[in-house]
């Protein structure tokens, strides 16, 4: 049989650290995840609500939106995004000056957009945009990518989206593929 001073320290001690951990994360109010190497993680992952294309004709103008929700309990704002634009990515001329990121609910407030650029390795269609402020969470926006020639292939077209927290050394988290149908002429 166990006294009572043999079970105590153990199990005792376990219950009152772990009950002192989520009492100290309940009164935090705003965690992220940064290991000791100095890399960053979103605590809970934006989201991808949205993706639409405007014109969605083969060889033509258009505006291909992603809409990106940043949850209040993200714990980093949304600092850049990358689309990957699938296997007729490189069939696509995108003009990123046209290009732009805005409130989902006030289209008139713009993000300014630090850094666009597409991948020059042809077989490698990524478009990575950096913002000059970084999304706060709690915020929805709508990322605008003028192509000024659209796919030459008809169909449905997937399109990688990744977010990244700011940082140097930010982790970036895939928020699942955007899907829009481009129709033949």
């Amino acid at each position: 049989m166990f006294s009572s001073k043999q079970l105590r320290p153990p199990w005792r001690v376990g219950l009152a650290a772990g009950a002192l951990g989520i009492l100290l994360g309940a009164a935090s109010p705003a965690w992220s995840v940064q290991l000791a190497s100095g890399k960053t993680y979103f605590l809970n992952v934006p989201k991808l609500l949205n993706t639409t294309a405007y014109n969605r004709v083969i060889n033509f103008q258009s505006n291909f939106v992603f809409t990106i929700a940043v949850p209040a309990n993200a714990g980093e704002p949304l600092k850049r995004v990358e689309i990957d634009l699938g296997d007729y990515g490189t069939d696509m001329y995108l003009d990123l000056n046209r290009s732009l990121v805005v409130q989902a609910d006030q289209p008139d407030q713009r993000y300014a957009i630090e850094k666009m650029s597409r991948d020059p390795d042809p077989r490698k269609p990524v478009v990575s945009l950096s913002l000059a402020e970084p999304v706060p969470p709690g915020n929805t926006v709508r990322l605008e990518l003028f192509v000024a020639v659209g796919p030459r292939i008809g169909g449905t077209h997937l399109f990688g989206v990744t977010a990244y927290p700011p940082g140097e050394n930010a982790h970036g988290q895939f928020l699942g593929f955007g899907r829009t149908r481009i129709d033949d002429n």
